[in-house]
C-alpha cells in the first residue's frame, strides 16, 4: 500500500514538475539561447536558402507594393519574383530591413538582426502550438515535454536561427491548427473562428505556398466534423451564428477575409489561369538567359540535359521512396553543414558560395533516432484506436497525410523530369513535429501505464539526444570557416571550449 503511494506522489510530482510555467519557460529560454548563438556565429549565408530571401528582401525594401510588376535586373539572381506566390514574407520583412539599413549599411549586422526576428516568429510559434494542445485536451507535462524534444533535435534550432520564410510559416502553421480547432468547438462563435481561419490560411499560404496542403487538410478537418454533426443545417447554424456576432469582430474578420482571399486570388487564381499552374517555373515568365542566373533553375536544367542525353532510367515510386525520399527526410534532421567562401570573397547579398562542408551529424543520435522511429510507428499502430484526443488524432493525421502526399507527388514529379532527387528536405516537415511528437507520447503514456516504465523510456530518450540534440551538433561539426570573420576568433574560442567538453561524453 505504502508504494502505491509512494509511486502515485512521484507521478504527481513529476507531472508537476514537466507542466509547470517555469519548466516551459525553461524550455523557451534555451532555445532561445540556442538559435541566438547560431544566428552571431553562422557566416551569411547560411545553409537553407539565405541569400534567396535576403535579397528579395532588400528588392522588397525600394518600393511600398507587395506586387512587383517588372523585376529590375539583379532579380535574376532569384528566379522569378513576379508571379511566386511565396512573397509575403519578404514583403513583411522588407519593413524591419529598411529600418536597419537607414542605421547600417554593414551586412553582418543587418543579417544578424533580421536572424533575430525570424527567431521571434518561432518562439510565437511555440507558444500557439502549445495553447493549440492544451486546448485540445492534452495535459501540461506531455505538451511541455513534446515542445522540450521539439527543440532537442538537431535541424530545429540549426534551421530556425536564418533569414528563411520557415520561420513565419512556422507560426502562421501553429495558428492554422488553433483556429481549425476552435471551429470544432461547441460555441456560438464557430462562425467567426471559420472566417479566421479561411482569412489565415489565405494569407499563410502566401508566406510559403507548400502550406496550402496543410491549410487545406485543416479546412477539410473543420467541414467533415460540422457536417457529421449537423449535416447539410451546418450552413444554417453559422449564418445564424454570423448574423448574431457582435459588429466590430465581424467587420475586423470580413475585412481580414478580403485581404486573405484578394491577395490569394491574385498570386494563385491568376498564375493557374494564365499560366495553367499554382507556382510556374522562371522559364514560364522570363527568358532563359534570365534563369540561368537562378542557381535551382540552372542546376535543374543541367541534370535533365545530362541524364536525358546518357538515357537515365527513373527509378519507379517505390524504389525512389525508399532509397531516396525517405532516407533523405529523416536523415536531415541530425545534419549540419555550412557554405565555404574561397579566400579573399567576403560576403554578398546576393552571393552563394560554390562549396559546401556537411556533418550527417553523431553516429549514435542517427542510428537511435531510426530506432525511436520505428518503435513509435509500431506503437501508434497498437494503440490508435485507444488513445484519447480524438479530435487531435485525426486532425494531426489528415494533415500529415495530406501535406506529405502532396510534398511527395511533386518531388516525385521533379524527379522524373529532371532525372534527380531535389527538395527532399527534413526541414519541411519541422512544422508539423510538434503535434506528432504529442500524439507519439500519447501512445507511450497508454502503452507504458507504469510509471517507472514512462519515466525509463524518458531517460532512454534524453540519453540518446545527449549525444549531439539541439546546438551540440552544431558545435561538434562546424568550424572556423563556418563562422563570420569579423568575430571568427571568439567565436571559435567559445566553440572549441564547448566542444572539448561535448567530447567527452559524445561518441564522434
Amino acid at each position: 500500500m505504502k508504494s502505491k503511494k509512494s509511486s502515485q506522489s512521484k507521478t504527481t510530482l513529476l507531472a508537476k514538475v514537466f507542466g509547470s510555467n517555469w519548466f516551459f519557460g525553461l524550455i523557451v529560454i534555451f532555445f532561445l539561447l540556442q538559435t541566438i548563438w547560431i544566428a552571431f556565429s553562422g557566416i551569411y549565408p547560411m545553409l537553407f536558402d539565405e541569400e534567396y530571401h535576403l535579397g528579395i528582401i532588400d528588392i522588397y525594401s525600394r518600393q511600398i507594393s507587395p506586387f512587383i510588376q517588372v523585376q529590375p535586373p539583379e532579380a535574376a539572381f532569384h528566379g522569378d519574383i513576379t508571379r511566386y506566390g511565396s512573397y509575403l514574407f519578404h514583403y513583411i520583412m522588407s519593413v524591419p530591413y529598411s529600418l536597419i539599413t537607414h542605421f547600417t549599411h554593414d551586412l553582418q549586422t543587418t543579417v544578424i538582426a533580421m536572424r533575430l526576428i525570424c527567431i521571434g516568429f518561432v518562439i510565437a510559434g511555440l507558444f500557439v502550438f502549445r495553447a493549440f494542445l492544451l486546448r485540445a485536451g492534452l495535459t501540461k507535462s506531455l505538451t511541455h515535454l513534446a515542445i522540450g524534444f521539439f527543440t532537442l533535435i538537431p535541424l530545429v534550432p540549426f534551421a530556425y536561427s536564418q533569414i528563411n520564410y520557415d520561420s513565419l510559416a512556422f507560426l502562421m502553421i501553429a495558428l492554422i491548427f488553433y483556429l481549425a480547432l476552435r471551429a470544432v468547438e461547441k460555441t456560438d462563435k464557430q462562425a467567426l473562428w471559420i472566417i479566421l481561419l479561411l482569412s489565415t490560411s489565405s494569407l499563410a499560404s502566401l508566406v510559403k505556398f507548400t502550406i496550402l496542403p496543410i491549410a487545406f487538410a485543416n479546412v477539410l478537418f473543420v467541414f467533415i466534423v460540422l457536417w457529421r454533426k449537423s449535416g447539410s443545417k451546418m450552413f444554417k447554424k453559422l449564418f445564424v451564428q454570423f448574423k448574431k456576432l457582435p459588429k466590430l469582430p465581424l467587420i475586423l474578420s470580413l475585412l481580414l477575409l478580403f485581404i486573405g482571399i484578394g491577395l490569394f486570388t491574385e498570386r494563385y487564381g491568376v498564375n493557374i489561369v494564365q499560366y495553367h499552374a499554382i507556382e510556374p517555373k522562371c522559364d514560364r515568365i522570363h527568358s532563359d538567359e534570365e534563369c540561368v542566373q537562378y542557381t535551382v533553375w540552372r542546376r535543374d536544367n543541367k541534370w535533365k540535359q545530362n541524364n536525358d542525353m546518357i538515357g537515365l532510367k527513373r527509378d519507379n515510386p517505390l524504389v525512389y521512396t525508399a532509397t531516396y525520399w525517405a532516407p533523405h527526410i529523416y536523415g536531415d534532421y541530425t545534419v549540419t553543414a555550412a557554405f565555404v567562401y574561397p579566400p579573399g570573397q567576403s560576403p554578398q547579398i546576393r552571393y552563394l558560395p560554390t562549396k559546401m562542408q556537411a556533418s550527417a551529424g553523431a553516429p549514435i543520435l542517427r542510428a537511435g533516432s531510426w530506432a525511436i522511429l520505428v518503435v513509435s510507428v509500431i506503437v501508434l499502430a497498437l494503440t490508435w484506436r485507444k488513445l484519447p484526443n480524438r479530435k487531435l488524432r485525426y486532425m494531426v493525421a489528415l494533415t500529415v497525410l495530406i501535406y506529405a502526399t502532396s510534398l511527395w507527388v511533386r518531388n516525385y514529379t521533379d524527379y522524373l523530369h529532371i532525372g534527380a532527387g531535389t527538395a527532399a528536405q527534413g526541414r519541411y516537415f519541422i512544422p508539423l513535429m510538434i503535434p506528432m511528437l504529442a500524439i507519439v507520447g500519447l501512445a507511450f503514456r497508454h502503452i507504458l501505464k507504469r510509471m517507472r516504465y514512462q519515466a525509463a523510456f524518458l531517460v532512454v530518450c534524453l540519453l540518446l539526444l545527449s549525444q549531439g540534440g539541439g546546438i551540440a551538433t552544431y558545435i561538434l561539426y562546424s568550424n572556423s570557416n563556418w563562422y563570420w570573420e569579423n568575430g571568427r576568433q571568439t567565436i571559435n574560442s567559445v566553440n572549441q571550449s564547448a566542444r572539448n567538453t561535448l567530447k567527452l561524453f559524445i561518441v564522434r
